[in-house]
């Protein structure tokens, strides 16, 4: 649920820049800075995929509420 909050988020910010440079006529300048914005959506999901198979790996559970022997 964390990471489909970020992923709505980022998903928010591109149709917002999108728009923006449609229609303030600021050319390609939304368009990129959206591609730039999914790219970076992406290595985060990558990177999120690789935490949460590690914390399977490690406590055969992922619940983020059960998970709190990280802090030591």
């Amino acid at each position: 649920m964390v990471l489909m909050g970020i992923e709505l988020i980022l998903n928010s910010a591109n149709i917002n820049f999108v728009a923006f440079a449609r229609y303030g006529n600021f050319g390609n300048s939304g368009q990129l800075t959206a591609l730039f914005v999914i790219i970076l959506a992406a290595a985060e999901a990558a990177i999120a995929m690789a935490i949460v198979l590690n914390i399977y790996k490690m406590f055969t559970n992922i619940n983020i509420d059960e998970i709190d022997t990280l802090k030591d």
